[in-house]
């Protein structure tokens, strides 16, 4: 057991803090102050885990981002048409998961305080 935590666990810690310390802390204050919202607001616990799962989805496409650029960029030093477009992807793949996460909120808060909307 404590080799298989040394050999699969500890690269993956390694691969968040060091996510997080090259910026990757901004793209966790969505999540987290969405997560403050539903606490605040005494979100239903159905509730609290989609917006966890999805808190989780942005965080995990974000790390994927981040990591493809990092390659991007080493597989490639000069301009290229080809690495531009799969940067611009990635990086889409990012605003998509976070506009979900916030229109999910959004439906939420429609939800528990707009009457007659549904």
């Amino acid at each position: 057991m404590t080799e298989w935590i040394r050999h699969r666990i500890a690269p993956a810690t390694n691969g968040v803090i060091s996510w997080l310390q090259h910026g990757g802390w901004m793209f966790v204050i969505i999540p987290t102050t969405i997560m403050l919202v539903a606490i605040t607001l005494r979100f239903e616990i159905i509730e609290f885990a989609i917006l966890s799962v999805m808190s989780a989805i942005l965080i995990t496409v974000e790390m994927i981002n981040y990591a493809m650029e990092k390659m991007c960029d080493f597989v490639e030093k000069q301009h290229n048409g080809d690495i531009k477009l799969i940067k611009d992807i990635s990086a889409g793949a990012v605003a998509v998961s976070t506009f979900g996460l916030i229109f999910a909120l959004g439906f939420m808060l429609i939800a528990r305080y707009v009457k007659g909307v549904w």
